[in-house]
């Protein structure tokens, strides 16, 4: 299934099309993850920074327009820091 397709299921509630699009972006999620660990100076819990970035891909899956022509990724990786962040700041 191509792209567009899996993004126009996931919009009509298809289950699989999510877990799809889940499970090829979750890389966004560790790649951020790694990169606060970098930049933050105190001790943090890697597996903590991954589920808050889930929960952000989850937010920006649902926001997303693809009809926008802007790349999934471009879209999503500032959702996903924002999550981290306030995760952090609680």
């Amino acid at each position: 299934m191509d792209m567009r397709k899996t993004w126009k299921a996931f919009a009509s509630g298809d289950l699989s099309a999510r877990d799809s699009l889940l499970t090829e972006n979750l890389s966004l999620v560790h790649h951020v993850a790694r990169q606060l660990e970098r930049k933050l100076t105190n001790e943090l819990d890697h597996d903590e920074l991954v589920s808050a970035g889930t929960l952000g891909l989850m937010s920006a899956m649902s926001a997303f327009d693809p009809d926008r022509g802007l790349a999934f990724s471009t879209f999503a990786v500032p959702r996903i820091r924002g999550a981290i962040l306030d995760e952090l700041r609680r």
